[in-house]
């Protein structure tokens, strides 16, 4: 016989002996209304050929074609549709900006003009949804017969087939609800030659625990002779967006302009670096050299994740506090290095030769006053140095309203100097 799938190239001939075998694919147009076997010869039954020869339509043009996600390559129509259940909705590609926001939705690739969305409804009905998805498929959701979920380990996503990823485990923790129905309900789970089954209790939610499996190859399941999703383990891994330093209450990117004027003030005493993460495998670089040395001292710095899975580590406690140790050594030369994520050069502050050069009161009480009012009164207390006062007011990084004063406070500690 001869299968029209929508035009000349995708004419095929079709050996019904191939067909005893099993179900056969074939391409087809997707721009095709229809299909249909054009040509039945004389040698195939005729109950047969007539019913081969129906009329079989094509996508939908105006609303989604809705198909099943089970196992398998190959998927049903779908007649009608569950809430929790996942999906796969073929459409036009300028309908799926219209998709509403409740729905989890993944995009597959395209075919010409042609979207494919994997579409997983929410587990609680919702009136409107419903109503969106009539209109949209023609088709009405309606509460499942029967619920489930993996409870743990943790889920990472659904993947194209419509598998659920877990992580890396031996066992299963599942909850079921087998529906209000009649009659015997069992789940079953199978692992190469191993199998088990447990009764369900009809009308309520039950935990079950499955174990026994090799971590990387999970159970197959099935509940009242039905398949449930295949559950597929592998461990993701998860990359972390950057690193982010951490002075106080506030929080910057290390690829930020703010990271180096915050660790300037750290350097000069006027601000504390209180945290500094990193991502995993990332170990932060700190390098320190006294004057007129060439070889640089290297100091290393321990890290710890938040739990196994975490994409970020933290610099412990203990290293972040010899950190600001030697980035405050300002007879060193120091350089704090983290990869991709940034790296700052401090150069040495050589103490000056010959007597200390005094500021006078008035500037260095403007001096203390500006420190004050940008909230470092700390730094601007009467027991600090000149020296002191001054490279905690070139590393201060003003307000808008506080600027003027700043570039003024400068302008007057140069001065000072210059007339010394």
């Amino acid at each position: 016989m001869t299968f029209d799938g929508g035009g000349d190239a995708f004419r095929v001939e079709v050996a019904c002996a191939r067909l005893h075998v099993g179900a056969q694919a074939y391409a087809v147009n997707p721009d095709s209304p229809a299909f249909r076997v054009a040509w039945v010869s004389g040698d195939v039954d005729n109950a047969f050929g007539v019913a081969v020869q129906e009329r079989i339509p094509g996508l939908d043009s105006v609303r989604s074609t809705v198909f099943s996600a089970n196992r398998g390559s190959r998927q049903a129509l779908a007649t009608g549709l569950d809430w929790g259940a996942t999906y796969y909705f073929v459409q036009r590609a300028e309908l799926v900006t219209s998709v509403p926001p409740q729905l989890a939705v993944t995009r597959l690739a395209d075919l010409k003009q042609w979207s494919c969305l994997l579409v997983t409804l929410p587990q609680v009905a919702d009136e409107g949804l419903a109503e969106w998805i009539r209109q949209a498929t023609g088709l009405a959701v309606q509460q499942a017969k029967r619920r489930w979920g993996v409870v743990a380990p943790p889920m990472h996503f659904i993947d194209a087939s419509a598998r659920l990823v877990l992580d890396t485990k031996g066992e299963l923790t599942l909850a079921i609800h087998a529906g209000g129905g009649h009659g015997e309900a069992i789940l079953r789970a199978r692992s190469g030659d191993d199998s088990a089954s447990v009764p369900l209790a009809r009308g309520q939610w039950q935990f079950i625990r499955v174990s026994g499996f090799p971590a990387t190859e999970p159970p197959v399941l099935e509940a009242e002779g039905r398949l449930l999703p295949e559950v597929l383990v592998r461990p993701v891994v998860r990359a972390a967006r950057g690193a982010l330093l951490t002075f106080g209450s506030r929080s910057v990117s290390a690829s930020s302009a703010d990271a180096r004027p915050l660790l300037e003030q750290v350097r000069a005493g006027s601000l504390d670096l209180s945290g500094l993460n990193v991502p995993r495998g990332l170990v932060p670089s700190l390098r320190s050299r006294p004057a007129g040395a060439v070889d640089w001292a290297q100091h290393v710095f321990a890290t710890t994740a938040a739990d196994l899975h975490s994409a970020a580590e933290a610099v412990t406690t203990e290293a972040l506090a010899e950190l600001q140790v030697v980035l405050r050594d300002t007879k060193r030369d120091v350089v704090l290095d983290l990869g991709p994520f940034g790296a700052w050069w401090f150069e040495m502050r050589e103490a000056p030769d010959g007597p200390t050069r005094h500021l006078p009161p008035a500037t260095r009480a403007h001096a203390r006053w500006v420190l004050a009012a940008a909230g470092q009164a700390g730094v601007a207390s009467r027991s600090q140095s000149d020296e002191a006062l001054s490279t905690a007011l070139r590393a201060m990084i003003a307000p808008r309203w506080l600027e003027a004063h700043h570039r003024l406070a400068l302008t007057r500690i140069r001065g000072n100097r210059d007339a010394t």
